[in-house]
């Protein structure tokens, strides 16, 4: 099994992230994403969607060290929202700011149409555009980016919330095989 560490930007979704996980990891230690943290021999990272933090869009110096973490981690990761918009910045991709926050559930189907999801979406920032580093696993029925992928690294970013749909661990091993792949 192994170790996950959750990177928690102050998700109200805590339980519900362990419990898409609990199949795979024997260990979940919970810190804190705001804070200076270490990996202490994590094997998989999982940064959550957050709630009233500040906005990377406007505030990407506050986010200098989580986005040099990103790029420079070779455990496999996993982002949620606002960890898929933290991967996105780090690997270079422009996010735009839609406005307002919009809170919708869509069917999204992955790059292999057999695995397909409702899901949840409650954000602000949509990604605009990809940089040569990032593969589009996904969009939405707006045509919206909803799962990505670096392409040299483990590392999978989602902008929907996998841990509030009822077939969350069946996503998570669709994550896990994703990053075999």
């Amino acid at each position: 099994m192994g170790k996950c560490l959750i990177v928690n930007f102050h998700t109200k979704h805590i339980n519900d992230i362990e419990r898409m996980i609990s199949n795979h990891f024997d260990v979940v230690e919970v810190v804190d994403g705001f804070s200076s943290f270490k990996t202490n021999g994590a094997d998989f990272i999982i940064l959550t969607g957050g709630a009233h933090i500040p906005d990377l869009f406007y505030q990407e110096d506050e986010y200098k060290t989580i986005l040099n973490f990103i790029r420079n981690t070779n455990i496999p990761l996993l982002g949620i929202c606002f960890g898929c918009e933290l991967i996105a910045v780090a690997y270079g991709c422009t996010l735009v700011d839609i406005g307002h926050k919009q809170i919708f559930i869509q069917n999204i189907c992955f790059k292999d149409k057999n695995f397909c999801l409702n899901v949840s979406e409650a954000h602000r920032f949509s990604i605009n555009a990809v940089s040569k580093e990032i593969e589009v696993l996904s969009r939405g029925d707006n045509n919206s980016i909803e799962m990505l992928k670096c392409r040299d690294k483990n590392i999978i970013g989602v902008q929907f919330h996998p841990e509030l749909n009822e077939e969350s661990a069946e996503f998570f091993e669709y994550v896990l095989e994703e990053m075999k792949s």
